[in-house]
């Protein structure tokens, strides 16, 4: 990964679960293990979307004329958090292969076997988490926004 990209990431660390231990006395919240941690970002990730696509809904049923403001803010924040989303989910498929590829773990989580049946159903879980976020999303924005232009 590029030094700088890398440099990019880390100052985002806020925005990802891992991020909740820097609070003081908040070490309790911190997520142990990848797997949480891929669970946790990408239901938080869906459950705001599914969120505020309700509230918009309800505010347009109820012809609320600023109802597409929610849409906008929904494109802001998510702004922020599909990053952070979308390299936790691509952290799920770098694996790192030892003793002639006998043994491999994951970079991001060295205690998760990359031949163990947990890992094939996180990759399958990112796989289509994947599909969903950094391709499902941007594309529903664009749509959506596009219908709503003024």
């Amino acid at each position: 990964m590029p030094y700088l990209y890398q440099q990019f990431l880390e100052a985002l660390t806020f925005v990802t679960l891992g991020g909740l231990a820097t609070l003081p006395g908040a070490e309790c919240l911190s997520v142990k293990g990848f797997e949480f941690r891929l669970i946790g970002n990408t239901l938080a990730f869906l459950a705001l979307h599914i969120g505020m696509v309700a509230h918009w809904r309800r505010q347009r049923k109820k012809g609320n004329p600023n109802a597409w403001k929610t849409l906008k803010k929904l494109v802001w924040v998510s702004k922020l958090l599909l990053p952070a989303t979308s390299f936790t989910i691509c952290q799920t498929f770098q694996c790192d292969k030892f003793n002639d590829e006998a043994l491999s773990y994951l970079v991001a989580d060295r205690n998760v076997d990359c031949y163990s049946t947990t890992y094939h159903w996180m990759t399958v879980y990112a796989a289509l988490f994947f599909v969903a976020f950094p391709i499902g999303i941007p594309l529903v924005w664009f749509i959506k926004l596009r219908e709503l232009k003024p």
